[in-house]
């Protein structure tokens, strides 16, 4: 008849239709707003098409609509820590907060050899920090969401920086996605194990009951109809 799928997924967009994962969303939205904090990070995976990137959209969508809540998102093949450097300094001008400049100084008596890459990503680094405290301050968080991580340099340098705000207390939060084969090679990395050692949400198969009563409400169809649509899809929408 021409009419689109009203399920149909298109580039992590929350569908016209969604069965929502009440649970994964829930468990995220509750533990990043515990107090006192436990858990800042959350990974989701699954296979591809099991709604990954759409349970992570329905989450940063919930904490858009709350307040002293600001999200970021990334994407994988940006240089993530200067977009998020960039961003906290939108956010802080936003709210009045004012902003440091860092400057690294090395005491040319000492004739110390350092690689420049390094000491700009401390520099970038210690700016996020300082601006995080400044956010701390004033009760606010950030969560940042990223999705589809692969094992990259970017990705690497992110989940060090990650691991050390948070030893610091800093009111940054941060929600992924990725396929388990693409988080499992983070656990060989040397001295780098903190995005493997992240909790995982495992994408499990949808309730069939659910999509049976969310395909006969759409479609106008027979509860028969519904459930033998619903038992088709293994419980994928």
């Amino acid at each position: 008849n021409g009419k689109k799928n009203p399920f149909s997924l298109s580039f992590g967009r929350i569908p016209p239709e969604y069965i929502v994962r009440s649970n994964v969303i829930e468990r995220v939205v509750e533990t990043f707003m515990n107090d006192p904090v436990t858990v800042q990070n959350y990974i989701i995976t699954g296979v591809r098409g099991s709604g990954k990137t759409v349970t992570m959209t329905a989450i940063c969508d919930r904490f858009k609509e709350t307040p002293n809540w600001h999200v970021i998102k990334i994407s994988p093949l940006d240089d993530i820590l200067k977009v998020l450097l960039k961003q906290l300094q939108t956010i802080c001008g936003y709210l009045h907060i004012t902003k440091s400049v860092f400057n690294i100084g090395i005491p040319s008596l000492l004739n110390i050899s350092v690689e420049k890459d390094a000491s700009v990503e401390l520099d970038i680094n210690t700016q996020i920090d300082s601006l995080l405290e400044k956010l701390s301050n004033k009760n606010q968080n950030i969560l940042v969401s990223i999705d589809e991580i692969t094992d990259t340099t970017q990705m690497r340098k992110f989940s060090s920086a990650l691991q050390m705000f948070i030893t610091n207390n800093r009111p940054i939060y941060f929600i992924g996605t990725g396929l388990f084969e693409e988080i499992d090679k983070l656990k060989n990395i040397p001295n780098l194990t903190f995005l493997y050692r992240t909790p995982k949400l495992q994408m499990t198969p949808l309730n069939i009951i659910a999509m049976a009563q969310a395909y006969q409400r759409s479609f106008k169809i027979s509860e028969g109809q519904a459930h033998t649509m619903a038992n088709m899809t293994k419980g994928y929408s």
